[in-house]
């Protein structure tokens, strides 16, 4: 089994931003954090699925049948 190795990239102005908003919403930081999990999440499901296939050969729907993605409730 091969190790995987990732390089993440931190946007220091997305963080502001983030943080700028969710000091506005105040005390819907908690439905602003579902908010973001519930809109991302698809999206991340997707770019990891990519990756995977890039990495190994495997069909789309075989990798997206084993990837799952659990939508944050309140």
């Amino acid at each position: 089994m091969t190790a995987v190795a990732y390089d993440v990239q931190i946007d220091r102005e997305a963080i502001k931003e983030a943080l700028s908003l969710f000091e506005f919403l105040g005390g819907n930081s908690a439905d602003a954090l579902r908010v973001a999990i519930n809109k991302t999440g698809p999206k991340v499901r997707t770019a990891a699925s990519k990756a995977i296939r890039g990495e190994v050969r495997l069909t789309a729907s075989y990798v997206g049948d084993k990837l799952s993605f659990k939508r944050a409730t309140r």
